[in-house]
């Protein structure tokens, strides 16, 4: 599901694998899921955007501190 939304095709998501997420997930989930993999994607394409270097706001967000 997170590839369907990300690398978004001319179908779309399609209903087959809207019926498995929704085999798997309660309906809320699947709504915390779908704006999960969409918030990730914006943060990603602003990051792509605005040419920012990886890692360069681990130490704002506190990220330093916990060596990932």
């Amino acid at each position: 599901m997170t590839e369907a939304l990300t690398r978004i095709q001319p179908e779309g998501l399609t209903d087959a694998l809207y019926q498995r997420a929704s085999q798997v997930f309660s309906e809320q989930e699947l709504t915390d899921v779908v704006f999960s993999i969409a918030q990730i994607n914006a943060w990603n394409r602003l990051g792509v955007a605005f040419h920012t270097e990886i890692g360069s706001m681990d130490k704002l967000m506190g990220l330093d501190s916990v060596q990932l």
